[in-house]
């Protein structure tokens, strides 16, 4: 008989930290559950240290390991993973983070009490000495969830959501191999489009490692473009032959200026000109009306449909002067946040 959950995770040279995620996991109160690890050709320590922490635990039975002969990358990791779970309900985690004991159990009675396709749950930001709370509050309203995703007023992140595997199944959706940054980005706004019904455990079970400086989310900005770009090409696929409602489409519009503000800063102006098919030209409204993105994002992205490009270069100097002072370019990015 299949296990009620499937909870995936990918590994990639984590030894400092696959101990306490898989003893969290092993520790949890619902018992009806297979682990699914994937090995993503770790050089380090980790799948030694996994085997220990397996053996302690006496939960052989309960876990598989897939293993790939080379680094393939965290989608590809990701699909893997999907493809060898056969539980009703999937989860996912990064292998630096962990979770509270009824992680599972809390997410699993809220999607059967509610018959929900996704659950999402609050989170930690784990800085170490210091744990902060996020509350997601999300809307239970299916469409307005894919808006505040699409804008960035949503974490893109699997690891909060239980999801109803039918939903991946039954609509083909998977993870885009080569995309390895925004990649859960693609998996949220497929499955928000075709999920009926999502609901929300108002508690933090999921504590979201913020110091982890080797971690893909944690890459010099530049390494961001390729992906971002990627994500847009997608998205545009998706969409193309799907209705959408005015209000998603507004929170495209607000994503692509994002991207546009990232590709400018980080990239070239050269950049986003072969890429233009992929980008609306925004309007000076939209842009600041941009719910998430920092003033300097804002500030290239202006000065690009004004056709003054000159002005993005003094921005590109000033951010690479703030990389050395990560507190005041947090607190200027902060600044420019519609709380």
């Amino acid at each position: 008989m299949n296990p009620i959950v499937s909870v995936i995770v990918p590994l990639y040279n984590v030894e400092k930290y696959i101990v306490r995620c898989a003893s969290s996991l092993f520790e949890q109160t619902f018992k009806d559950v297979e682990y699914i690890f994937v090995n993503d050709s770790c050089k380090d320590r980790t799948m030694e240290l996994l085997n220990e922490v397996i053996v302690k635990f006496r939960v052989k039975e309960k876990v598989k390991i897939h293993s790939h002969e080379q680094n393939m990358g965290i989608a590809a990791t990701r699909l893997d993973g999907l493809s060898l779970a056969v539980g009703k309900y999937v989860l996912q985690l990064d292998s630096d983070d962990y979770v509270e004991p009824d992680y599972v159990e809390l997410l699993v009675m809220e999607a059967e009490k509610t018959n929900s396709d996704i659950v999402i749950c609050d989170y930690y930001h784990d800085y170490g000495n210091e744990k902060r709370v996020c509350q997601v509050n999300p809307p239970l309203d299916v469409n307005k969830c894919q808006e505040l995703l699409m804008s960035g007023q949503m974490h893109n992140a699997v690891w909060n959501k239980l999801i109803r595997r039918s939903l991946y199944v039954d609509h083909a959706i998977t993870p885009v191999v080569g995309i390895d940054l925004f990649e859960d980005k693609i998996t949220m706004y497929q499955l928000f489009h075709f999920a009926k019904r999502i609901s929300y455990v108002k508690k933090p079970l999921y504590y979201y490692n913020r110091i982890n400086i080797g971690s893909v989310t944690s890459q010099d900005k530049a390494i961001v473009i390729k992906p971002a770009i990627g994500v847009i090409k997608h998205l545009q696929s998706f969409f193309s032959d799907k209705a959408i409602e005015d209000n998603v489409a507004r929170a495209i519009a607000y994503f692509k200026i994002c991207i546009m503000g990232l590709v400018l800063l980080y990239g070239s102006k050269e950049l986003l000109d072969s890429n233009r098919e992929l980008f609306d030209k925004p309007t000076i409204n939209q842009v600041m009306t941009q719910p998430v993105v920092p003033f300097y994002y804002k500030w290239a992205v202006l000065a690009y449909i004004a056709k003054m490009p000159f002005l993005i270069k003094p921005m590109k100097m000033t951010l690479r002067i703030l990389k050395h002072f990560p507190a005041l370019k947090r607190k200027l990015a902060l600044s420019a946040l519609h709380q």
